[in-house]
């Protein structure tokens, strides 16, 4: 029906011979479509070895990580494998999740997919920045912080601020006691954390600060090694203030990271903060930071461990742009993606003039 209807419709089953394996064949197309749709039946799927996600759940994942329209569509009335009542949970979680159409059978279904699709507008939305007086902000790493939020030593770490402009409810400090749990659960839900991984709460007496604990691991099949680090967190301060962090991945030369790495990364981590911005907040500035003490270059992140130059400048200056561009809070929740491009943009231009 959507075909007849002029849609290009992508699935597995029309792909054919691909010289690519039939994961990557399936993640290159959610990553090239502008609509995701999820149809969730009984059967949660094969689990994959080294993922142990259904192919269904990482097709999922990507869309979120790419920041797709998703639309879901649950069938009704029927016994779910435990798995996929898992999965389930997860899709519509209410704080990071999303709402679902149920249908009985296929010939309910497709109106409702039709109508749901139709409403869906393809052309990118419009975000609108405006100049405001700089605000000040304090960053999680780096300068004099303290010792537990300190970065890890030789990691560079990325970080997301969105701060509201104007004043906001504040947070009562008995809402931030419960939020622990549901800051970890929004963490693993952008797959910034894998399920089943370790997670601390880091001391905090105004607001709450939870993290993936530092865990660099060196893979030495590489001339010099390349290092990852799990490490990341996110932290929602009782002023409003939310900010989200990552480890970048790096070698003894420092680490590398390109303008489309830079936004994906920016993306997924805007997406973590969307849900504890205040909701009476109308403006907010969006503003990514490098802890890294010169460490980063624009580049190749694959030339990671194989590269003979690169920064090795301790000592440089942290790029911290200022916080003097403001958007519609419902602006960036209705395109983080786009948002997530402008932040991505600003910091490379800093890099580049660093170097």
């Amino acid at each position: 029906m959507l075909q007849a209807l002029g849609y290009e419709v992508v699935r597995f089953e029309d792909f054919g011979a691909t010289p690519s394996t039939s994961r990557v064949a399936c993640l290159s197309a959610v990553a090239s479509s502008d609509v995701y749709v999820l149809i969730l039946g009984p059967n949660y799927g094969e689990r994959l070895a080294d993922t142990g996600l259904a192919p269904t759940e990482e097709e999922f994942n990507a869309a979120l990580a790419t920041g797709k329209r998703i639309l879901i569509f649950k069938k009704a009335n029927v016994d779910y494998e435990d798995a996929q009542a898992a999965f389930i949970s997860r899709v519509g979680d209410y704080a990071t999740g999303r709402f679902w159409q149920e249908f009985d059978t296929p010939a309910s279904l497709l109106p409702a997919l039709v109508t749901a699709v139709r409403s869906v507008r393809l052309d990118p939305p419009e975000v609108r920045w405006r100049a405001i007086e700089p605000i000040e902000y304090n960053t999680i790493h780096g300068g004099s912080n303290s010792g537990a939020s300190r970065q890890p030593q030789y990691t560079s770490v990325l970080e997301v601020h969105v701060i509201p402009v104007g004043p906001v409810s504040l947070q009562a400090a008995s809402a931030r006691e419960g939020a622990t749990e549901s800051l970890i659960q929004r963490l693993r839900h952008v797959r910034l954390v894998d399920a089943g991984a370790p997670m601390e709460r880091v001391a905090d007496p105004s607001g709450v600060h939870v993290r993936r604990p530092s865990d660099p691991t060196t893979d030495r099949s590489s001339l010099s090694g390349v290092t990852t680090n799990p490490y990341c967190g996110i932290r929602v301060g009782g002023d409003g203030v939310v900010s989200v962090y990552q480890a970048l991945s790096g070698d003894f030369l420092g680490s590398l990271v390109s303008l489309a790495e830079l936004a994906r990364r920016l993306g997924i981590m805007i997406e973590a903060a969307i849900p504890s911005i205040p909701t009476d907040a109308q403006d907010v500035v969006v503003v990514g930071c490098l802890l890294d003490e010169g460490r980063t270059l624009l580049g190749d992140e694959s030339r990671l461990g194989i590269r003979t130059s690169g920064a090795m400048s301790i000592g440089r200056a942290n790029v911290v742009p200022l916080a003097d561009r403001a958007v519609g809070r419902d602006e960036l929740v209705g395109a983080p993606q786009v948002v997530a491009l402008e932040v991505a943009a600003r910091l490379s231009v800093e890099l580049e003039n660093r170097a």
